[in-house]
């Protein structure tokens, strides 16, 4: 059994402004990837349906692995092909979706935006950072680049198999407990 992710875990009911609300196996998909690409940065798409999850939620349904394409070091960078961004969206569209933002790991470092990650965002866009080590995935966040500051602003994560309905209290792989967990 794995140890939880270190969150604050609330019961819920109800939506708040800004949550991201995640399918487990959207998440499963991003930790497999990252443990995958350890040490180096892994990175891919989070799509969702075309609307929104209420109160200003952004819904992720699934997330789909992409190449890191960085030139430098990968274990402290990623980047995703530009030609890749531009298929993947149009893949999207003609499945009825939407791609929702990117997700990437940090090795062996805190599951918070660098600087790179910063100049290199774009608004509009949610960014799930993963802290990956050696023995598994220990944190995740998403964040949010706020565009008039330029800064990242932190969404909490609910985790819901039904993003499109109301998020229930459930048993959840990360802490086995009966609670939604808030990333």
């Amino acid at each position: 059994m794995r140890p939880p992710h270190p969150a604050s875990l609330t019961p819920t009911d109800r939506r708040t402004r800004g949550e991201l609300l995640l399918h487990p196996d959207a998440l499963r998909t991003l930790e497999r990837h990252a443990s995958d690409a350890y040490p180096e940065e892994a990175c891919g798409w989070l799509l969702g349906p075309p609307t929104s999850g209420g109160a200003g939620a952004r819904v992720v349904d699934s997330a789909r692995p992409a190449r890191n394409v960085a030139a430098g070091d990968r274990r402290r960078a990623f980047e995703l092909a530009s030609e890749e961004f531009r298929a993947e969206e149009a893949r999207a569209a003609r499945e009825g979706r939407t791609l929702v933002g990117v997700y990437h790991s940090h090795p062996d470092r805190p599951a918070r935006p660098s600087i790179p990650d910063r100049s290199a965002a774009w608004p509009g866009l949610v960014y799930v950072i993963a802290r990956v080590t050696r023995q598994q995935v220990s944190d995740v966040a998403a964040y949010e680049l706020e565009p008039l500051a330029s800064t990242f602003v932190r969404r909490p994560i609910v985790l819901t198999e039904d993003p499109g309905g109301t998020v229930a209290p459930r048993a959840n792989n990360l802490t086995g407990s009966s609670t939604v967990p808030v990333l």
